[in-house]
């Protein structure tokens, strides 16, 4: 089973939720692999290795909801922008999708071949992002339950990180092959907006749009600013980096009320080994942009 900690930005913990005890039939204990909040913040999903989605309110010590969502691993989990609907994907390639209301199931997205590793849903709900293992960057029509268009996202390297932009024109993606991509929907054409000295990791359009932030496994937090995203030639090359983590960046989020210089993000350290992707989330600090750098706001550690 997992521990699933709720800390206020301030860094004092506001609750402290046990997830996944072990069945009386289970080959091992349920682990968490990935958590993703509702878009009012009234509720938490958390994704499990045992192939179970259980949905929480931030201050309860019990889940509300228990979604027996695929037969392997959830290996991601996002909320729709208006919290009606939840997809969930797992390493059997199957995207599901749910209601965020009473779990019932919606439809099955297939086409992926093997581990899905990212999901984001467009802002006005209607299309779905998707990245795997299997190299394909791919984007759903969820009301025909049909794919729309996929491409070979990272050069023949696997898609690990995917974001909407808060408009829907765009998307961004991060994969194995260490580059930061952004794409014009209705062109399908990326533009390689940077890259890491390791594997992305995970990717995030600013609320406004105008910046794209990126994290690795080379233990730094990249921040791409763009200048218009509606002109696909004014990408600015210049970037900030956040250094000095003590282990691969597992994830990141931008604070959604207007405070963009707030970064959290989530490390693991550099002696974690071979942790479960997104299951070991060892570490946290919140960074504050600060022009023309980057500066430490703080160094609250959110340990288990």
């Amino acid at each position: 089973m997992g521990s699933l900690k709720v800390w206020r930005a301030d860094g004092t913990l506001l609750n402290s939720m046990v997830v996944g005890a072990k069945a009386a039939d289970a080959i091992a204990p349920s682990r968490i692999t990935d958590v993703t909040f509702s878009p009012d913040g009234q509720r938490i999903a958390v994704a499990q290795s045992d192939g179970v989605v259980t949905l929480w309110q931030p201050t309860s010590d019990s889940a509300q909801q228990h979604i027996t969502a695929h037969s392997d691993w959830v290996t991601a989990v996002d909320f729709s922008a208006d919290g009606r609907q939840l997809a969930t994907a797992s390493r059997d390639g199957r995207i599901k999708l749910w209601s965020a209301e009473d779990g019932q199931f919606i439809t099955t997205l297939a086409g992926h071949r093997g581990w899905v590793n990212a999901l984001s849903w467009s802002p006005n709900g209607q299309q779905l992002a998707s990245g795997g293992e299997d190299q394909r960057l791919k984007l759903w029509n969820v009301a025909q339950g049909q794919l729309a268009w996929e491409v070979d996202g990272h050069d023949g390297e696997s898609v690990s990180a995917v974001d909407f932009s808060p408009d829907g024109a765009w998307l961004v993606s991060g994969g194995g092959d260490r580059t930061v991509k952004r794409w014009a929907l209705a062109a399908k054409a990326p533009e390689i907006l940077g890259t890491h000295g390791q594997p992305v990791t995970a990717v995030a359009f600013s609320p406004d749009g105008k910046s794209v932030a990126s994290a690795g496994s080379d233990r730094t937090v990249q921040l791409w600013p763009l200048e218009d995203t509606h002109a696909q030639s004014s990408v600015a090359r210049s970037t900030m980096s956040l250094e000095g983590h003590g282990g691969s960046v597992l994830d990141l989020a931008w604070r959604p009320d207007g405070e963009r210089s707030h970064l959290p993000v989530l490390t693991k350290p550099s002696d974690c080994g071979k942790c479960p992707h997104r299951a070991a989330i060892y570490a946290g600090a919140i960074w504050r942009a600060a022009q023309p750098g980057w500066k430490n706001t703080g160094r609250n550690r959110l340990a288990r």
